[in-house]
């Protein structure tokens, strides 16, 4: 008697191509229905501060993990001076109208025209003198 061997299974290539096409076919689907656009905007905020600026919880965020470094500096003024914290500039549209004014750009961790919500203990004196 003949051994008829894999008669009835779908060969390792079959598998790929169906596992392909499904993927391809779910992705235009998801393309043609507005799906991936809102995914590319996404991306494009997480990534874009142009006019409209850096998001005010990310900066936030940013700032906080600023002044953990620089904290970490200990007494070293010229490390602290020279720090993220001390030099980072945000651009944040802090009344969300897609406009930044001069009260919004260069934003800084510390001093009187800083993030709003950022509380470290590296003083303005530390980073300006």
């Amino acid at each position: 008697m003949m051994d008829k061997k894999g008669q009835g299974s779908l060969s390792m290539n079959t598998i790929v191509v169906a596992i392909i096409a499904i993927i391809i076919l779910l992705l235009l689907v998801t393309f043609f229905t507005g799906g991936l656009s809102t995914i590319g905007q996404r991306i494009t905020e997480v990534f874009r501060t142009g006019t409209s600026g850096y998001d005010l919880d990310l900066a936030v965020r940013n700032c906080d993990d600023y002044c953990a470094r620089a904290e970490k500096l200990g007494s070293n003024d010229l490390a602290i001076r020279s720090s993220a914290f001390c030099n980072q500039d945000f651009d944040i549209d802090l009344n969300v109208d897609n406009q930044l004014t001069s009260n919004e750009k260069e934003l800084k961790c510390y001093g009187t025209k800083s993030v709003p919500g950022v509380i470290c203990s590296i003083t303005v004196s530390q980073c300006t003198s």
